[in-house]
C-alpha cells in the first residue's frame, strides 16, 4: 500500500514519542492547549489523579518502524468505518483481525488494532488512544487497552490508516483513525532491528515533527564500523521518514543534504529498533514595507522568510513569485501558505505551495512562474535560506536592529566576503519590501521587471520544442506587441491567436480541456481567440503593423482562418488551420516557425500542389511579433 503521509507520519512521531519517554508524553497531553482534549479530559471526568498513577506504571519501549502491509490492512477498516458509519473492530461482512492483517501478506507473531472514528485532530485523536478516556467512573477505559497497544515492547510494526470524513449526516468523523500493531516473523527469525526516523525542518519551533515539516529526498548514508564492508543509502520518503533493517553491529550514519554531509551519528543496533533523527532549526522571520536590511545567520538553522497579504475577496489566484536577489546567498525554494488558524503566521501544515529554486545571480529580482494558486484572506509568501554545511547564509535583521534604513527597501552587500553592516545598496522598489512580491491574475500585487535582454521574450517553448507558440508564462502583467505582416497569396487569409493550457494545445474550458483532435476543437479555439490583439490581414506584397496586448502568465496558439471571415469560421464555411497537425482537416502542418517570434502559413489544402518541392514555402502569410514589458 501506500508509505505513510504527512498526518500518519505526525502519529507515528507521537507514537514513538510516548514510547521512548511515556512520563514526558503524560505532561504534554494533560497540560496540552488543544482544546479538544481539555474538553474530553472535562467531559469524561478524567480522574488526573488515577491517571497519573496508571502512568507512573509505563515503561518505556522501543519505537515502532512502519509497515505499508500493515497500513494496507488499517486503512482498509478505516474506511468501511466510514462506509457503514460506525466505530467498530468488527463491521458487516469484514473479516477478523487476523484474516485481514494475513490477506495482506503479513506474517505476524502478535496483533492489536486501535480504532477511533471521531477525532478531530491527530493530536486529538493520539490523546484518545494514549489518556483512553471513556465512561467508567474515573473516566478512563478499564482495561486501558488502547494505551496498553501503544507501549507494548512486544510490537515493533506498525500500520496507521487515517481518513477525513467532513459530512455532516454521518455520526462519524471528521477524523478516523486505525492503528494496527504487530511484531513480524520476519523481525523474530532474522536477528535484524529497524534503523528510523524523520528529517525534519522546525518551522514552528517546538522542538518536534509538525505536519509538513518533513523532508524528502534527503540521503541517509549508513556504513558499518564493525562491519567495514557494509554501507547503504536510502532516501527520506515524501513526509520525512526513513527507514532500514540493519543486523547488530555498530554504523555511521550521514544525513546529506545539497552534497553536503551535514550531521553524522554512530548507532548500535541489537534487538530492538533505533530511533534516529534529524532536527534543523526552522526561524521564521516576517517582512513589511521599509525598515527592514539584512545580515548573515550564523546560526546553525534554516530561515524561512514571509510576507503577509490579504487577498481580494472572495479570492484571488496567484501565478508569479519575485524574489530580490542578493550575492550573500539567494532562498532555495518559495512558498505559499494560507492563515488557516488566523495566528497571522505560517505553520507548517497551511503551506499549500512549494517551489524548489536554483538562483545563480546576485542582483535584481527573480520572477518565479507557478501553478495559478487560489488563496482566501490573509496568505504568506514565503522564501527559504538553507543552512548548509555551518556555513553562514543571508536573511533579514530582527525588529530591534540598530541598523535598519528608513524610507527605502535595502539591499545588503559584502565586503571581501564578510557582511558590511555600513554598506548598504537601495533596490529600485521605494516603499516597497524588497524580498518577497506575490503577483496575481486577480491583482497585480509587483512591479514587473524587464528579463535579461539576451533571451527574446516568448520565445522558452519555441527555442526548446521549435513549436509554433507565444511563451508568456515567465511575465507579468500587460505585455504590449507590434505585430508586422506581409502577405505573397491570392487568398485574404486572417491570423488570430487563442490561450492553450499548455504545449499539448489543450484548450480549458470551465474545468474540462479539449485537445487538438477533438471535434469541438476549431470552435473553442475560435469562441477564445485574444481580441486584445486584433485579428491578422493585410493586402497582398502590401506589409501592415498592428499593435496591441497580451496578458502574461500564459502561452498562445496561432490559427489561421483561409480566404474568409471571422464569421464565416465560426460557421465552418471555410477552412481554419492551427499549430497542432491533429487539429487541422487534413492532418498537415500549416504554421511553420521560421526565426524568434515569427511565424510562416501555408493556407492550401496539403501544402497545396508542389511538384517536385519537398515543402511548402510557408509564405502565404508570415508574421513577426515584436514584445515590450
Amino acid at each position: 500500500m501506500a508509505n505513510p503521509n504527512t498526518k500518519e507520519q505526525y502519529m507515528l512521531e507521537l507514537i514513538n514519542r510516548m514510547r521512548t519517554n511515556p512520563q514526558a508524553e503524560y505532561d504534554i497531553l494533560v497540560n496540552s492547549t488543544n482544546p479538544d482534549i481539555q474538553t474530553a479530559l472535562s467531559y469524561f471526568k478524567v480522574n488526573l489523579t488515577e491517571l497519573k498513577s496508571q502512568w507512573e506504571q509505563l515503561q518505556p519501549a522501543q519505537p515502532v518502524a512502519w509497515s505499508n502491509k500493515l497500513h494496507e490492512s488499517a486503512v482498509t477498516h478505516t474506511q468501511l468505518m466510514i462506509d457503514y458509519d460506525l466505530q467498530s473492530h468488527n463491521l458487516p461482512n469484514e473479516p477478523s483481525l487476523r484474516d485481514r492483517i494475513l490477506n495482506t501478506g503479513y506474517q505476524f507473531t502478535t496483533v492489536a488494532e486501535n480504532i477511533y472514528a471521531y477525532g478531530s485532530s491527530v493530536l486529538e485523536s493520539h490523546g484518545a488512544f494514549a489518556i483512553d478516556w471513556g465512561n467508567n467512573p474515573n473516566g478512563i477505559q478499564n482495561p486501558p487497552g488502547h494505551r496498553n497497544a501503544i507501549m507494548s515492547n512486544n510490537y515493533r510494526e506498525v500500520g496507521i490508516g487515517i481518513l477525513s470524513e467532513d459530512n455532516s449526516s454521518t455520526q462519524v468523523g471528521s477524523l478516523l483513525t486505525t492503528q494496527h500493531f504487530a511484531n513480524s516473523q520476519q523481525l523474530s527469525t532474522t536477528n535484524t532491528s529497524w534503523l528510523l526516523g524523520t528529517v525534519f525542518r522546525d518551522v514552528d519551533d517546538d522542538d518536534f515533527y509538525s505536519i509538513g515539516e518533513g523532508l524528502s529526498d534527503i540521503t541517509v548514508n549508513i556504513s558499518g564500523i564493525s562491519n567495514p564492508n557494509f554501507n547503504t543509502s536510502i532516501k527520506t520518503l515524501g513526509a520525512g521518514g526513513y527507514q532500514t533493517l540493519l543486523s547488530p553491529g555498530e554504523y555511521q550514519v550521514e544525513f546529506i543534504r545539497d552534497n553536503n554531509t551535514v550531521k553524522t551519528e554512530k548507532v548500535s543496533i541489537d534487538k530492538e529498533n533505533i530511533k534516529l533523527d534529524w532536527m534543523i532549526d526552522g526561524k521564521t522571520y516576517q517582512l513589511d514595507n521599509r525598515k527592514r536590511d539584512a545580515h548573515y545567520n550564523s546560526g546553525s538553522g534554516d530561515a524561512i522568510v514571509f510576507n503577509a497579504y490579504t487577498a481580494e475577496s472572495p479570492f484571488q489566484t496567484i501565478d508569479f513569485i519575485s524574489v530580490g536577489l542578493s550575492n550573500l546567498g539567494n532562498p532555495s525554494a518559495v512558498f505559499l501558505y494560507e492563515d488557516k488558524d488566523n495566528n497571522k503566521q505560517p505553520d507548517s501544515d497551511e503551506k499549500i505551495l512549494e517551489i524548489d529554486t536554483n538562483f545563480i545571480d546576485s542582483q535584481g529580482f527573480a520572477h518565479i512562474s507557478i501553478p495559478p494558486t487560489k488563496v482566501e484572506n490573509t496568505f504568506f509568501v514565503g522564501a527559504l535560506y538553507k543552512h548548509n554545511n555551518n556555513q553562514p547564509n543571508w536573511i533579514p535583521i530582527s525588529n530591534n536592529s540598530n541598523n535598519t534604513p528608513t524610507n527605502q527597501s535595502w539591499i545588503a552587500t559584502s565586503n571581501n566576503g564578510n557582511l558590511d553592516l555600513e554598506n548598504f545598496s537601495t533596490s529600485l522598489l521605494e516603499d516597497k519590501n524588497w524580498l518577497l512580491r506575490a503577483s496575481s491574475s486577480d491583482n497585480s500585487i509587483i512591479t514587473p521587471v524587464e528579463p535579461p535582454n539576451d533571451i527574446p521574450i516568448s520565445t522558452n517553448l519555441q527555442k526548446s520544442n521549435n513549436i509554433e507558440l507565444v511563451d508568456l508564462t515567465n511575465q507579468i502583467g500587460t505585455i504590449k506587441t507590434n505585430v508586422r505582416v506581409t502577405r505573397d497569396a491570392d487568398y485574404d487569409n486572417i491570423i488570430g491567436f487563442y490561450v492553450v493550457n499548455d504545449i499539448n494545445g489543450g484548450i480549458k474550458i470551465n474545468d474540462e480541456i479539449i485537445n487538438p483532435g477533438d471535434t469541438r476543437y476549431k470552435q473553442a479555439a475560435l469562441q477564445n481567440r485574444i481580441t486584445s490583439l486584433d485579428l491578422l490581414q493585410t493586402q497582398d506584397s502590401i506589409p501592415s503593423n498592428f499593435n496591441g496586448t497580451l496578458n502574461g502568465g500564459s502561452i498562445f496558439a496561432p490559427f489561421i482562418i483561409v480566404d474568409g471571415t471571422f464569421n464565416d469560421a465560426l460557421n465552418n464555411k471555410v477552412e481554419v488551420y492551427f499549430a497542432y497537425q491533429g487539429a487541422n482537416s487534413d492532418n498537415f502542418d500549416h504554421i511553420r516557425l521560421l526565426g524568434d517570434n515569427t511565424f510562416g502559413f501555408e493556407d492550401l489544402p496539403n501544402g497545396g500542389d508542389r511538384g517536385s518541392i519537398a515543402e511548402p514555402d510557408y509564405n502565404d502569410l508570415i508574421i513577426k511579433m515584436d514584445f515590450s514589458v
